[in-house]
């Protein structure tokens, strides 16, 4: 695994990115140069500048690091914060970091938790820890569609029907995901970037999935109303294997459907 520095390490926090590449290091990650071999791109940036990084591969995950003056006071605060760093900087994560206080991790799904710095090594080896899953992760968006799903299951079973239960429950909790307005926080020539970059047209986040049997699973479709998940094909889809040497996964969907991106 590869990890990069992008971006103006600022005095503030030149002592937090020396650790973490020596943690990261630790980890048995080789720091580079190359940007475009990097697993992981650690974009440091002024949280009243922002300057994204733009990755030219998709499988590249991004956290952007900057410094805060004290602790969130509450949850909302902390989402307010890091929220527009998160978006502009076109990254995975974000890392907001009070020397001497915390480090919070804030992500796109709007969640954000901290880690206290202790001021000593296991502090940077826990941000480091909290970083591995995104440099060691590996990214698959691309699908291949097969027009062979078993007839008896065009109209769904009992699994997606427990599917469409829990999204209507979910909604009723107030606990569903809206799609994020980027075009409001990115500028025209960062918009078309990520939208060319991942083939899409706006952010949402998260995916209802249940197990249909030992090798497949239904998934709910990407960009879907996961309130009134109804047609399959279309609102679910049935997750049936995964072409290494295509890097994309295998869907089974009934003829005739146009299918959406899981």
């Amino acid at each position: 695994m590869r990890f990069a520095f992008h971006g103006e390490v600022s005095d503030t926090l030149a002592p937090f990115a020396e650790k973490l590449s020596a943690a990261l290091s630790a980890r048995g990650y080789e720091r580079t140069d190359d940007l475009a071999t990097a697993n992981l791109v650690c974009n440091f940036v002024d949280r009243g500048n922002v300057r994204p990084y733009r990755r030219e591969n998709k499988t590249t995950f991004c956290a952007a690091i900057y410094a805060g003056e004290a602790p969130p006071a509450d949850f909302q605060e902390a989402i307010s914060d890091y929220y527009p760093v998160l978006v502009r900087a076109l990254s995975n994560v974000s890392v907001r970091v009070v020397p001497g206080v915390e480090a919070r991790f804030g992500t796109m799904e709007q969640g954000n938790y901290a880690i206290p710095d202790t001021g000593d090594d296991a502090f940077y080896a826990m941000v480091a820890e909290r970083l591995a899953p995104l440099a060691e992760s590996h990214l698959v968006i691309d699908n291949i569609w097969n027009p062979d799903l078993e007839p008896e299951l065009w109209d769904g079973d009992d699994v997606t029907a427990a599917l469409t239960r829990a999204g209507e429950r979910l909604d009723a909790l107030d606990l569903l995901p809206a799609p994020f307005p980027i075009q409001d926080y990115l500028d025209k020539r960062d918009l078309e970037h990520v939208m060319r970059l991942y083939s899409i047209g706006g952010l949402s986040y998260g995916n209802l999935s249940a197990r249909k049997d030992d090798l497949r699973f239904w998934m709910s479709a990407s960009g879907v109303d996961k309130s009134n998940l109804r047609e399959i094909g279309r609102d679910m889809l049935l997750v049936t294997d995964y072409d290494a040497a295509k890097q994309a996964m295998v869907m089974s969907v009934p003829p005739g459907i146009e299918p959406r991106r899981d």
